[in-house]
């Protein structure tokens, strides 16, 4: 009995560990695309996950307002989603709401929130030039 109990702990915790790997996988892949829903799909995943490995990729381009017509993303931007993310990982409202449209302030709250935790490095360029 207890031989029985040992191998299904091992075989759920083996099922856990692929289902996480396999979550920051198709998270990597859908970062690397240029479909909005991709993009959108991928910031409700990080979202979702308590890990910070995807901070400095999320300020790459922080104004992209492209909007999902997707059943599941209807009517949120790639920046609405970015911005949530931001603000569950580090538990601070922005300094205004967060919807569809871009708002440079939110950015550089969450940019400055990152940069004073050292989830940035410091030598990336001004996000205008992102």
């Amino acid at each position: 009995m207890k031989k029985n109990k040992i191998k299904l702990i091992a075989v759920l915790f083996m099922l856990l560990s692929f289902n996480t790997n396999n979550k920051k996988d198709s998270i990597q892949t859908l970062l690397g695309s240029e479909n909005a829903t991709d993009l959108i799909e991928a910031y409700s995943y990080i979202n979702k996950i308590d890990d910070t490995i995807y901070i400095e990729e999320m300020f790459k381009n922080p104004y992209d307002a492209r909007v999902s017509n997707d059943l599941r993303f209807k009517g949120i931007s790639v920046y609405q989603a970015k911005m949530n993310a931001f603000k569950r990982m580090s538990g601070i409202e922005p300094p205004h709401i967060i919807n569809y449209k871009v708002d440079t302030v939110n950015v550089h709250f969450y940019l400055n929130w990152a940069s004073s935790k050292s989830y940035i490095s410091r030598d990336l360029p001004p996000l205008n030039d992102r």
